[in-house]
This record gives C-alpha cells, sequence and structure tokens, in this order.
C-alpha cells in the first residue's frame, strides 16, 4: 500500500494486468474477489469497499489518493 497504512494492512493483494484472455481475466478474478473476502472475514474486517472507515477493503487507487499524511 505505502504510506502511512503500511502499518494498518492485514493483507495486501493484487491482481497480475498480464492476463492474455477474457477468459482467463475473469478465472483470475473471481479466485481474486473470492480470496479478499476470505481475508475479510479471517480478521473480521467489513466486506466495503473505499469506504472512509479504516476497516474494509481498500482499492490501490483509493490508497493512493486517501493516504494519510
Amino acid at each position: 500500500v505505502g504510506g502511512g497504512w503500511n502499518a494498518e494492512t492485514y493483507a495486501a493483494v493484487e491482481l497480475i494486468e498480464s492476463h492474455s484472455t477474457k477468459e482467463e481475466f475473469m478465472t483470475d478474478y473471481r479466485l481474486y474477489i473470492e480470496l479478499l473476502r476470505n481475508l475479510a472475514d479471517e480478521a473480521g474486517l467489513p466486506k466495503t469497499l473505499d469506504t472512509g472507515s479504516l476497516a474494509g477493503i481498500k482499492t490501490h487507487e483509493y490508497c493512493t489518493n486517501n493516504q494519510p499524511n
């Protein structure tokens, strides 16, 4: 994640950008979403996306644009 949120991160997961077909992307995307949901459950975090609350799932773009000082 970088910046001030590194210490707050339970897990950092990124989806690769080198898919050669839409089918390959969709297979990986389903696994990616399943992993994010499982990690949120494991950590006791809400399955929310890019909210103002520290708890929940954050996209890289959200973290880049909303890092604390």
